[in-house]
């Protein structure tokens, strides 16, 4: 995702994260709660709202696998990805 910053993609801002447990990922709401929040929008249709929770569910994997080790900035870990 662009970002205005320093650098254009926000994945490259956790390049400078230097405690990468700080956010307990296990507190964080699940599917149905965000998809429940998001069809209060009138405005947003069923696909909108279901390709926002896939979103919000693929940032909460990569955000794990930052949290385990991974430079998930790196081209090493997006070829991984394409398996």
């Amino acid at each position: 995702m662009e970002v205005t910053s320093f650098v254009s993609k926000e994945v490259k801002l956790l390049q400078y994260v230097t405690d990468r447990g700080l956010v307990n990922t296990e507190r964080l709401p699940d599917d149905n709660y965000m998809y429940d929040i998001l069809s209060k929008d009138e405005t947003s249709s069923e696909m909108e709202i279901t390709k926002m929770v896939e979103a919000y569910r693929t940032k909460i994997k990569y955000f794990i696998d930052f949290q385990n080790g991974a430079d998930i900035w790196s081209y090493k870990y997006l070829k991984s990805l394409r398996v």
